[in-house]
């Protein structure tokens, strides 16, 4: 792939940087089991459309206290399962999606743009939504759609975010041993994709102006997003706590966690 994308930038520089931009779009899809499926089919799925896109939605429980959940790159709905089997239904209704190009979603890509449409025609539909828990590509979109949209809304959860744009195209260029023209034009071509300067999507342009009281989550062992990410996020945010784990990863998955998420929101 990266052979075939460094020759193609020799030929057509910009339509290199175009089949740079959605292959880097493309999540590994993978298939849920039938557990899987089962659990999610009784979150009463809804079908919404966005720009075009299927998103599946699903809502559990009854309660006045409402609670959505963003899952990461080359996830879905069900990696929540914990969490939502451990909150009371009668307190709380629990809201989770499948981003495009994951679980039962549409469309063959997913990236921060198409996470914050996703967003503001899900946020918008639920009445006094009260939280919002996210984890790493999700915890990510979500301060740019927080910045962005200034919902209603009294608590944040962030698991684990990338900080930078460059950081996944840093990562991505690594993967595939690009050169520098063709990273150079998908870069090009992402600004005109959504609008708006790499740069503008970094952390440090979004977290600060966000006031709402907001829990941290990151492992200081994580290999895939720095722990420090989440350091800098406490220094910057003006109502930030940050709690640290250790030996849990990237994936965070740990009743510790969930326990001090729930006691969070709760």
């Amino acid at each position: 792939m990266g052979i075939y994308l460094n020759t193609l930038s020799l030929i057509s520089p910009k339509l290199a940087g175009k089949h740079c931009f959605f292959i880097f779009c493309v999540p590994f899809k993978v298939k849920l089991k039938p557990a899987q499926q089962s659990f999610l089919n009784t979150g009463n799925p809804q079908d919404l459309d966005v720009d075009g896109i299927k998103v599946k939605k699903y809502t559990w429980g009854k309660g006045p206290r409402h609670i959505l959940f963003v899952h990461g790159w080359q996830s879905n709905a069900y990696r929540w399962k914990d969490y939502i089997e451990k909150i009371d239904f009668e307190s709380f209704t629990v809201h989770a999606f499948d981003a495009p190009g994951h679980g039962n979603s549409g469309s063959l890509y997913a990236n921060v743009p198409l996470y914050e449409k996703s967003l503001s025609k899900i946020v918008p539909s639920i009445p006094k939504l009260e939280t919002i828990i996210a984890h790493s590509i999700g915890a990510f979109a979500c301060f740019y759609y927080l910045h962005e949209n200034r919902p209603d809304i009294e608590k944040f959860v962030s698991m684990a975010p990338p900080f930078k744009v460059t950081d996944f195209v840093q990562e991505y260029r690594k993967q595939l041993g690009l050169w520098d023209r063709p990273v150079h034009e998908m870069v090009d071509y992402f600004v005109t994709y959504a609008g708006k300067k790499a740069s503008y999507f970094d952390l440090d342009n979004l977290a600060p102006s966000l006031d709402y009281e907001t829990l941290l989550v990151h492992d200081i062992d994580d290999k895939d997003t720095s722990y420090h990410h989440s350091e800098r996020l406490h220094d910057i945010m003006k109502d930030a706590r940050l709690f640290s784990t250790d030996n849990f990863g990237h994936k965070l998955k740990s009743p510790v966690v969930i326990k001090e998420i729930l006691d969070f929101i709760d």
